[in-house]
């Protein structure tokens, strides 16, 4: 599992959503106002029967627009009051700083340091593409989004002008009930991965003491008979 993908995917995720929900509230904001200037226009202009039927699909084009922004405003609210909020950030930005942290450690054994002595350690050992390949591109480099306002003065007076500013979620189906159903998934796995790495490193450490052990009883019984053939010569120079 790439841990560190994950976790700069959900910050990323996190930290993009106020922008994104303010860009939605303008939209919101702007289709509530063409709605209102349509029913001003039926209240205060006479029109004819396809003027009419128009004006009616168009109330129902700005009707469907504004409730599919609203869902989507009410999913931002529900994900960053149960899951996304700015403490969860943090915990995966710490977490991901220490994970990084494993890249660039040093190995230092804490048992069998005699096995150790006078060898080179490999300068590859254990780097990060040898278990899997991970490409960082400036696609997945974190961008932050922000809107500025900007003003044209026309006639010695101010108008606000409107500028587009593309977020990380324009122009994506975003699903948001797929994406809350992976975070549960790993908050529920996490600790039982944790358990099974931990077990496999006793397995591990176990091996290790019964390769050890193996080692130190072919050393004694090496040196058995050297000692029998020294008491032996000892046993003929008394005698003598």
């Amino acid at each position: 599992m790439d841990w560190a993908e994950y976790l700069t995917h959900f910050t990323y995720l996190v930290e993009g959503l106020k922008d994104y929900r303010d860009e939605l509230s303008k939209k919101h904001s702007d289709i509530d106002q063409k709605i209102c200037d349509i029913l001003h226009y039926i209240e205060l202009c006479e029109t004819d029967d396809n003027e009419a039927a128009d004006l009616v699909e168009l109330l129902r084009v700005c009707r469907e627009n504004r409730r599919d922004i609203k869902d989507e405003l009410q999913r931002i609210e529900y994900f960053q009051n149960n899951l996304g909020t700015n403490a969860n950030a943090a915990k995966a930005k710490q977490a991901l700083k220490c994970i990084k942290g494993l890249e660039t450690r040093k190995y230092k054994p804490r048992k069998y340091e005699e096995l150790f002595e006078n060898c080179v350690l490999k300068d590859r050992r254990l780097q990060r593409e040898d278990i899997y390949e991970t490409v960082y591109n400036s696609q997945n480099t974190k961008q932050r989004y922000s809107i500025e306002p900007t003003f044209n003065d026309k006639g010695g007076e101010e108008t606000m002008v409107q500028e587009r500013n593309y977020t990380p979620f324009d122009g994506k189906e975003n699903d948001w009930g797929s994406f809350a159903k992976q975070q549960a998934e790993f908050y529920r796995n996490a600790g039982q991965y944790i358990t099974n790495l931990q077990i496999d490193i006793k397995e591990i450490e176990a091996e290790i003491e019964d390769i050890m052990g193996v080692s130190e009883h072919s050393e004694v019984t090496k040196m058995q008979p050297v000692e029998n053939e020294q008491e032996e010569k000892m046993h003929v120079v008394e005698y003598s």
